[in-house]
């Protein structure tokens, strides 16, 4: 079933065709949706967590900040990076060259994952681009 999806005050002309149910916009909504699902719990459940890994940091013993220092390291959240140098200045050497280590180790996940979602979104935008451009092509052709 062909259905006309038309933005509000938008004419004929400017409106795109989808085939309604498992159409083929639907695997980039998916797509995007899924996106939005994972950056909302990275943010909300992150958000704890990275405070209850700040305060071990803050507070624990050497191998309590030890730990505390790699998991925030494998975290992917950039509110790490300034406690983990904070932890650059820590008493124990040991948690320092761990420090050091986990900044690295974060550097590199969050730059591959910027890496992903900005590709990932980039070729998003340009295949809907595409989708919208190609049904109003055909609508300006047979307007009925």
């Amino acid at each position: 079933m062909m259905r006309r999806h038309c933005l509000p005050g938008a004419s004929l002309t400017g409106c795109s065709e989808y085939t309604g149910r498992g159409g083929p916009m639907k695997p980039y909504w998916i797509g995007l949706l899924a996106l939005l699902v994972w950056v909302a719990s990275v943010g909300s459940a992150g958000a704890s967590g990275i405070d209850a890994l700040i305060q071990d940091l803050r507070t624990g013993d050497e191998a309590t900040r030890i730990r505390a220092v790699v998991a925030l390291g494998n975290s992917a959240d950039p509110q790490a990076v300034e406690a983990l140098h904070e932890a650059l200045h820590d008493e124990s050497r040991l948690v320092r060259q761990y420090a050091l280590h986990a900044l690295k180790d974060l550097l590199e996940i969050l730059e591959r994952t910027s890496r992903l979602v900005t590709r990932w979104l980039h070729d998003l935008v340009d295949r809907l681009e595409q989708q919208l451009e190609e049904p109003q092509t055909t609508a300006a052709k047979h307007p009925f």
